[in-house]
């Protein structure tokens, strides 16, 4: 395996969960406003 590419992979996958999260912690702020 491409050392690179292991790393380019778990930057996107970090990304995606992170921005997953800011999305349902901006829904829930919302709500509770």
């Amino acid at each position: 395996m491409n050392i690179f590419l292991i790393l380019k992979i778990n930057k996107e996958k970090y990304l995606a969960s992170s921005k997953k999260y800011y999305l349902n912690w901006v829904s829930k702020y919302f709500k509770r406003i």
